[in-house]
Order: structure tokens, then C-alpha cells, then sequence
């Protein structure tokens, strides 16, 4: 079982602004339920985490054998960091036996999202950043006042 009975998978997100965002599971398999106050997803290749904290006060309240799925806006991608490996989820709980904790776990990403998000993103940063033969013949670089969407 994982500790404190909490576990995490990663999925695409759908919508508006999903390409820069996953969707984050918590499963809670204790025996008691949990208040969920914050998740953080962690992964080699991305500068930092992606956090999530809820809107309402006081969090959300997970009962055993119940799952909630967050959206987390993914940081900025390190291209030279390597492509992500296995996830690491912090999350903030407050169980009534063992009161407020961060408890980190593995977190299944059997859709490859971040892999495949990390290689596109790193992809358009080569691509921006290779050099363009114009008319003329000639190599042109891209202007670092180019603006890149």
C-alpha cells in the first residue's frame, strides 16, 4: 500500500489552456478520509513544480477508496535537463489520525504526458532557435527581440 494510503497519476488535460496543464489524481486508500490542501507535481526537465492549491479554504475532503483530479499548470520545460522521468506528487494532507503532513509519491503517468510535452515544447525551442537560409541565400538567426508564441 502507499504511504499514508495516498497515491497520484498524471493524464492530459482537456480544454481551454491544456497544453501547458496535466491533470494530477489523488487516491486516498486509508482507512479514514483526508482533507486535501495542496499538490505539487515534481519532474525532471520542468523548472520547478506545478502546484496546485484550492480555491475554497480549509481544502477537500477525500473520503477512503474516493479520488480527486486537479489541474496543475506545468512549469517552464529545461530542454537540457533530460527528458522527465518517473513524477514525484507532494501532497498536503490533514488526516485525522496523524494531523497535517506532506507525503511524496510516485506518480503513474502510464500516458506519457510529461514526455510528450517536454519533447514538443523542446522540439519548438530547436526549431525557434535553428537558423532560416532566406532569399538571398544567406543563414539568418533569430532575433532575440523576436517574439515567440
Amino acid at each position: 500500500m502507499p504511504e499514508h494510503g495516498l497515491s497520484a497519476a498524471i493524464a492530459a488535460a482537456d480544454g481551454e489552456g491544456a497544453a501547458g496543464a496535466v491533470l494530477v489524481t489523488v487516491r486516498n486508500d486509508s482507512d479514514s478520509p483526508v482533507l486535501l490542501l495542496a499538490v505539487t507535481l515534481y519532474a525532471n526537465g520542468y523548472d520547478g513544480g506545478a502546484d496546485w492549491v484550492p480555491e475554497r479554504s480549509g481544502g477537500f475532503r477525500v473520503a477512503p477508496g474516493n479520488e480527486l483530479s486537479v489541474a496543475a499548470a506545468l512549469p517552464e520545460v529545461r530542454c537540457s535537463a533530460g527528458e522527465p522521468g518517473d513524477a514525484e506528487v507532494a501532497i498536503t494532507v490533514d488526516q485525522a489520525k496523524a494531523g497535517s503532513t506532506t507525503v511524496e509519491v510516485v506518480a503513474q503517468d502510464e500516458q506519457q504526458v510529461l514526455v510528450r510535452h517536454h519533447r514538443r515544447e523542446c522540439r519548438q525551442e530547436a526549431a525557434a532557435a535553428a537558423p532560416r537560409v532566406g532569399q538571398d541565400g544567406v543563414e539568418h538567426y533569430p532575433s532575440t527581440f523576436e517574439r515567440r508564441v
